[in-house]
C-alpha cells in the first residue's frame, strides 16, 4: 500500500463537553439569623525614622516644546 492513503478519524473527541450545568444562586440565611462582628484594637503608631524626602535642585529649565517635530507627514518606506 505504498500509494494508497490511510485516514484515522476519532470519533470520541478528547475533550468533550460536559452534558450538565450547575447553576449556583447566593445563600441566604434563615430569619432570625445574626452575626457578631468584633472589631480588633489597632494601635497608631509614630515612625522612629522619617520618610524619605527628595528635592530636585532646578539645574535645568524645563523644555515646553519637544526636541524632535515632524512638519510634513510622508508615506512610509517600504
Amino acid at each position: 500500500m505504498l500509494g494508497a492513503a490511510v485516514v484515522t478519524v476519532k470519533l470520541t473527541p478528547l475533550l468533550a463537553t460536559p452534558p450538565t450545568v450547575t447553576t449556583t444562586f447566593p445563600v441566604v440565611a434563615p430569619l432570625g439569623t445574626s452575626t457578631t462582628m468584633l472589631v480588633g484594637p489597632q494601635l497608631v503608631g509614630v515612625p522612629v525614622v522619617p520618610l524619605n524626602v527628595t528635592v530636585l535642585a532646578p539645574c535645568v529649565a524645563p523644555k515646553f516644546v519637544p526636541v524632535i517635530v515632524t512638519e510634513v507627514a510622508t508615506s512610509p518606506d517600504v
